[in-house]
């Protein structure tokens, strides 16, 4: 499974600003193939016929409502190997009142393995933190709602949520990482309730950002997280999911500071994200 926020596709800005250009589609295109992953979840889609064009050949669910930005999330699914037993399913509590985008979630199987998959974007920016807590809460909620509701899905508990947490930390005078990491302990604490577990990112960041001094170096960022069942994790010697990786630029510059200038772009910075593809194989330990 991935996730990757596709940064206002197909646009790379707000919708309509000329300051920016088009994805490289081709570029794309190339690194979906890559990730060979049978469940992708994506943000910031404001174009779904786009989207469909770029994700040709897998089926595509995508939330109607995607807040004040217009930033809708969803699925992009190997038909091959993923069967899409319910859903997909909108869930505005976690909007802030249409503010922000909704979560999606699909019941699949993929080989023997059922599951509830949980697509999200939270509120973006340190200033955001409180109302990120407040969506924390209510992911919960939609998590045991998922599990209790009948139909195909009632009563199983395998629960993954993928998508972008902006796990920014709170507003401080401490060093962004700092701060980042006071938000991803207070996050663990609030799954931790439901069952489940926060994976690791042994990359290290998942984002590049403008940076306090703002001119052509980038930095990074761990905004993106892939959460699964405390189950699936591995105990003793036995297998089970281990850890998430993000790769492209993040993996290039192994999460160092790096350099995007008009003149010299990092190629997938400046044409497709500013975030990198977050990849995990994913298997119940038991």
């Amino acid at each position: 499974m991935a996730t990757w926020n596709l940064r206002n596709f197909p646009f790379r800005s707000e919708r309509g600003r000329p300051d920016e250009g088009p994805h490289d589609l081709e570029r794309m295109r190339a690194t979906l193939r890559a990730l060979d992953a049978d469940v992708i979840a994506v943000q910031e889609v404001l174009d779904d016929d786009a989207l469909r064009t770029l994700a040709a050949g897998r089926t595509v669910l995508l939330s109607r409502a995607g807040g004040r930005g217009h930033q809708r999330v969803g699925l992009l699914l190997n038909p091959d190997r993923v069967e899409l037993l319910d859903g997909p399913r909108e869930h505005d509590s976690i909007t802030a009142g249409g503010r922000v985008r909704p979560a999606l979630s699909a019941y699949l199987r993929v080989g023997d393995l059922d599951f509830h998959v949980v697509v999200v974007h939270l509120k973006a920016s340190p200033h955001g933190y409180e109302l990120r807590t407040q969506q924390w809460a209510t992911l919960v909620e939609i998590v045991e709602q998922l599990r209790q509701d009948p139909g195909p899905g009632a009563g199983d508990r395998d629960v993954v949520i993928l998508g972008d947490f902006n796990t920014t930390g709170p507003p401080g005078r401490d060093a962004v990482g700092a701060r980042e990491q006071l938000e991803l302990a207070a996050l663990d604490r609030a799954l931790t309730g439901a069952g489940l577990r926060r994976l690791d990112n042994r990359t290290g960041c998942s984002a590049y950002w403008e940076g306090s001094r703002r001119d052509a170096w980038k930095e990074p960022s761990w905004l993106d997280q892939i959460v699964v069942p405390a189950e699936w994790l591995p105990s003793g010697t036995g297998g089970g999911t281990r850890a998430a990786r993000s790769v492209g630029h993040c993996a290039r510059h192994e999460c160092a500071p790096l350099r995007s200038s008009s003149a010299y772009p990092e190629a997938d910075f400046a044409t497709m994200s500013d975030h990198c593809p977050v990849l995990a194989d994913l298997h119940a330990s038991g």
